[in-house]
Parts: C-alpha cells; sequence; structure tokens
C-alpha cells in the first residue's frame, strides 16, 4: 500500500471517529441540540471538532447519511433523531404522517428521501 493510500486511510478512520463522538453526543442528549452546544461538548480529542464550522460539517454529513436528522428553529439548526427531526417537520407544517409531503420534509430536515419514508411508515398507526 503506497503512503497516499495509507493517508486516505487514516483520514477516513479518523472522520469516522469524529463522526461517532458527534452522533453519541447528539443521541445522548435526548433533546435537539445545535451545533455550538455539541462542539462544546466533545471530548478534546479531536482538535478540528472545538471549531463550530467542521463540528457542522460533520452534523451535516451525518444528517446526508440517515444518521441524524436536523430542523430549523429560528435562525438555528437542530439536530437530533430522524424520528424527530421528521415529527417536529410534521409539525411546522401542520401535516400528519398519512397526508404529508416527504420530498418537502427530506428538503426541509436535510435527510434522504428514503430515510423520511421509513419514518413516515414507521409513524403511520
Amino acid at each position: 500500500m503506497s503512503n497516499g493510500n495509507i493517508d486516505k486511510l487514516v483520514a477516513l478512520l479518523k472522520t469516522e471517529e469524529e463522526e461517532e463522538e458527534i452522533r453519541n453526543i447528539v443521541l445522548a442528549e435526548k433533546k435537539p441540540i445545535i451545533a455550538e452546544e455539541v462542539a462544546k461538548k466533545t471530548s478534546g480529542r479531536f482538535k478540528s471538532l472545538r471549531y463550530t464550522t467542521h463540528t457542522l460539517r460533520t452534523l451535516d454529513s451525518l444528517t446526508r447519511k440517515g444518521v441524524l436528522g436536523k430542523f430549523k428553529r429560528d435562525r438555528f439548526y437542530y439536530f437530533t433523531t430522524p424520528k424527530e427531526a421528521v415529527m417536529q417537520a410534521l409539525k411546522k407544517r401542520s401535516e400528519t404522517p398519512e397526508e404529508c409531503s416527504p420530498n418537502e420534509i427530506a428538503k426541509e430536515t436535510g435527510m434522504l428521501l428514503y430515510v423520511v419514508l421509513d419514518v413516515i411508515a414507521e409513524l403511520l398507526p
């Protein structure tokens, strides 16, 4: 394996470890949390996560992967479970799981459509 490939592998592992730390913080919180609060709760193991911008990029990556969900309230994005994010979007849109706009919810939450559809299916009676 060349040095370039080793460097890429090390970077990938670091990214996965950073994502795991961020995911654990959000899920342990038991309530939606903003990126700045997540950055303050990091262990210090990854210096880059002390910066809100890097933490926000990591949170957005986890959202795109369907691991987390997000919703906007006032001027902040709150990160939480995908289920909570969909429920917040439904509430904001005055919709129910039976009659809603999954494509719009996916856009608003930053989540993939299939993740939104899975959550909606879970919410149906």
